[in-house]
C-alpha cells in the first residue's frame, strides 16, 4: 500500500524520473514494464513529441474513454452533458485524475466480469502485432482531422 507521503513524492517527479524509477527498480511490476515498452513504441509510431505530450495523450485517452462509453451502450446526450459538467468545474491534479481513471477502469472491468489486467495485456499484444506504419497513418489522419494538440495552442483551449 502506498502512503500519502509516497504518493505526494511520486506526483512531483518528472516522467523521466518516474521512468528511471520503474526501469531501475530491482523488481519491476508487469504493468510498469508494459508502460516503458509502450512509451518506446509510441515514440516510434507517433513521434517523440506526440508520445510525450501530456495534452495529446490525454486527448487520445478521451477518445478511448468515449469509445468505451459507447461500447457500454452509453447515451450520446449524457456524454455531452457530462463534458459540460466537468468543464464547469476547476481542473483537478493530473496524478489524482489518472489514479481515478485507473480505479474506474478496475471497477468497470469488475462490473462487466472482465479482468482489467488481462484486457490491457490482450489489447497491447493486438496493437503491437500491427505494422507500426498502419498506426502511424491512423494517427496522421486523426491529426489532420484536427485532433492534435499543438504546443502553440493556448493551454486553456488545448483540451
Amino acid at each position: 500500500m502506498i502512503t500519502k507521503e509516497q504518493s505526494d513524492a511520486l506526483s512531483t517527479m518528472s516522467a523521466e524520473d518516474l521512468s528511471a524509477l520503474i526501469t531501475g527498480a530491482t523488481t519491476v511490476s508487469a504493468r510498469g514494464a508494459r508502460q516503458v515498452q509502450l512509451r518506446t513504441w509510441a515514440e516510434k509510431a507517433f513521434s517523440i513529441e506526440q508520445a510525450r505530450s501530456v495534452p495529446q495523450r490525454a486527448l487520445r485517452l478521451l477518445e478511448e474513454a468515449i469509445e468505451l462509453f459507447q461500447a457500454a451502450h452509453g447515451n450520446r446526450q449524457q456524454a455531452h452533458e457530462l463534458i459540460d459538467h466537468v468543464f464547469s468545474q476547476p481542473p483537478g491534479q493530473l496524478y489524482q485524475e489518472l489514479g481515478g481513471v485507473s480505479i474506474c477502469t478496475l471497477l468497470l472491468a469488475a462490473a462487466a466480469g472482465l479482468s482489467a489486467d488481462l484486457e490491457e495485456q490482450r489489447e497491447m499484444i493486438r496493437v503491437l502485432e500491427k505494422p507500426i506504419q498502419e498506426l502511424t497513418e491512423r494517427n496522421t489522419k486523426k491529426n489532420e482531422a484536427g485532433f492534435i494538440v499543438s504546443r502553440l495552442q493556448d493551454p486553456d483551449k488545448a483540451l
